[in-house]
């Protein structure tokens, strides 16, 4: 470095540390003092240099440290008169003042990415600055998601790391998810399932290695499904025929539970007489089945947040095979010489039939007609 001026201070002090101290002839310090004054090409060459764990830092440069690592570093100066300062933003750890001087930094963390650090001899300077890496973490906007069966999802996560990962891995419950599942699309950072179902229910946790390390972030989804009886789907209907003085069962159980898990049961009859069957999910009248136990039965699963409904209409019929509803009809025809009377018989008869609630065999509805003609004549003389 030329500095003609630095130069001059220079000799002009060692010219009067001469004058001082020696008994040089008085020629002898003029031309020293002429020499600090007049010469014009003096050349003084400083050198400052920064190094961290014997690698050299030139200015300009971008230093790699990793999080919670300690990162000390030296500045030194070939002025043997000049000492070594530091200007940064941040608190560092200094050594004694001197020409060569000491700086620690304890357990980098990550927010000190960017900062700068100057250090200078009052004439030179070398600028650096720090880059913090560490590895991957991932976050989501809340812990546990809730959705419905059929409905969409998407999540995006945010992601910290230093540097950037190239990719991630989604995992669902332990199993990572391939990437052509049908209804998952994934990517680096979020993951979007079409028409949820109830396997979708799980944890899901996304994870990548930058290089520096692995990292990793989760969510829970939970996926409601309704109740589904075990008897017939949402909304349909059973018949059951029933003989007085047999048993009758009205199934209104759960198949596979749901989610949420289900509150109460509660079966109505013709949709006014309510009974509560929660922890009793079969109904049963035990060998005494009447006609005032006929009607529309429906069975109402209810959770938090959906229900399920399934109807049974029951018909109750006389031991004789006839039932409430049996029709006898008479007709009488007549002239003076014959009468002929008709009697027909509307009515049910039963037969075996298996039902889905495992309960007693039921009937099924059949008709037939008796009919009875008694015919005779008289004469009369």
């Amino acid at each position: 470095v030329f500095s003609p001026a630095l130069c001059s201070v220079r000799v002009k002090r060692s010219s009067l540390d001469l004058w001082e101290r020696t008994n040089m002839s008085l020629s002898l310090k003029i031309v020293l003092i002429v020499l600090a004054l007049f010469v014009p090409f003096c050349q003084c060459t400083n050198t400052l240099t920064v190094t961290s764990g014997g690698n050299p830092i030139n200015n300009g440069d971008t230093v790699d440290i990793e999080e919670e690592d300690d990162f000390n570093f030296t500045c030194t100066t070939s002025m043997s008169l000049a000492d070594i300062d530091l200007l940064t933003d941040i608190e560092v750890t200094e050594g004694p003042l001197g020409s060569t001087r000491d700086f620690y930094l304890l357990n980098v963390h990550r927010n000190l990415t960017g900062t700068e650090f100057t250090c200078t001899d009052n004439t030179d300077s070398i600028t650096f600055t720090l880059n913090v890496l560490f590895a991957p973490s991932y976050s989501f906007s809340k812990p546990v998601f809730t959705r419905f069966e059929g409905e969409d999802f998407f999540i995006d996560s945010t992601v910290e790391a230093n540097p950037e990962p190239s990719g991630a891995i989604w995992i669902r419950d332990g199993v990572i998810l391939p990437n052509d599942e049908d209804n998952i699309d994934i990517t680096s950072t979020s993951i979007t399932i079409t028409n949820l179902q109830r396997k979708d229910n799980g944890t899901y946790t996304i994870t990548s290695n930058n290089g520096v390390g692995e990292g990793s972030g989760s969510f829970d989804l939970i996926v409601y499904y309704g109740p589904e009886l075990t008897n017939g789907n949402n909304g349909s209907t059973i018949d059951l025929t029933r003989t007085e003085g047999d048993t009758l069962a009205i199934n209104c159980s759960v198949l596979g539970g749901s989610n949420p898990a289900v509150d109460t049961i509660v079966l109505t009859l013709n949709t006014d007489n309510k009974i509560t069957i929660t922890n009793q999910p079969i109904y049963m009248v035990t060998n005494s089945v009447t006609d005032a136990n006929s009607g529309i039965y429906t069975c109402n699963v209810s959770t938090s947040v959906n229900f399920a409904t399934l109807n049974y209409n029951v018909t109750v019929i006389s031991p004789s095979g006839i039932s409430s509803s049996t029709v006898i009809t008479t007709t009488t025809t007549s002239t003076t010489s014959t009468t002929t009377t008709s009697l027909a018989f509307t009515t049910t008869t039963a037969t075996p039939s298996q039902t889905g609630d495992g309960s007693a065999a039921g009937f099924t509805s059949a008709s037939f007609v008796l009919i009875l003609v008694a015919a005779f004549s008289v004469s009369f003389a």
